[in-house]
């Protein structure tokens, strides 16, 4: 069944507006819009994503999910740095 950012980005460890970003850059196989213009993305596409990600030195990681790692965790730390976490 496919899902929904949020719940995709809790399954990768991102934000839901990276997943949303990798969506666009056509990072997940098979994601969708619905009519209201929300992303839905089939369980196997965030499990075949996963794989992919990197595993310590064992797997190169795709282009894109290499900046948005990076990018999440600036924004993590920014996030912390405003609410004193």
């Amino acid at each position: 069944m496919p899902m929904s950012t949020g719940k995709a980005g809790d399954q990768l460890g991102l934000t839901a507006d990276n997943v949303r970003l990798l969506c666009e850059q056509g990072e997940f196989r098979d994601a969708f819009k619905t009519k209201g213009g929300h992303w839905r993305i089939p369980e196997a596409s965030v499990d075949d994503f996963r794989v992919a990600a990197p595993q310590g030195d064992a797997l190169e990681p795709p282009p894109a999910f290499e900046v948005v790692q990076a990018f999440d965790t600036i924004k993590r730390a920014v996030l912390a740095t405003i609410e004193g976490n």
